[in-house]
């Protein structure tokens, strides 16, 4: 799966052209294929703003969300719900996978 770009001319490269990037830039360079984070609480008392933060930055879906907090995605759907009401953030599917994004006005 491959996150929506921020552009819509822009696609995705395969494989082989992601490899090519990275022996063009050696050691400092690496192909990332999913994030994973150790399970555990993000305690803050703000978690609205570090959800709008976190969208704010690029469109993550509900997974990207839970994992990055490190909060339950059940709990996570309770703020993605009320920050929908307030229409505050929006969503839109891209490959079939739901992304969340700031609602702009």
């Amino acid at each position: 799966m491959v996150r929506p770009p921020n552009e819509k001319f822009a696609r995705p490269l395969n494989l082989e052209g992601l490899e090519r990037i990275r022996d063009f830039f050696g050691d400092r360079c690496k192909i990332i294929s999913k994030f994973k984070r150790e399970k555990h609480r993000i305690y803050s008392k703000n978690i609205e703003g570090d959800i709008i933060e976190l969208i704010r930055r690029r469109p993550v879906t509900l997974e990207d969300i839970s994992k990055v907090l490190g909060i339950h995605q059940n709990e996570v759907i309770k703020y993605i719900n009320f920050l929908q009401e307030s229409n505050k953030i929006n969503f839109y599917y891209h490959q079939g996978v739901k992304y969340y994004k700031i609602k702009l006005d």
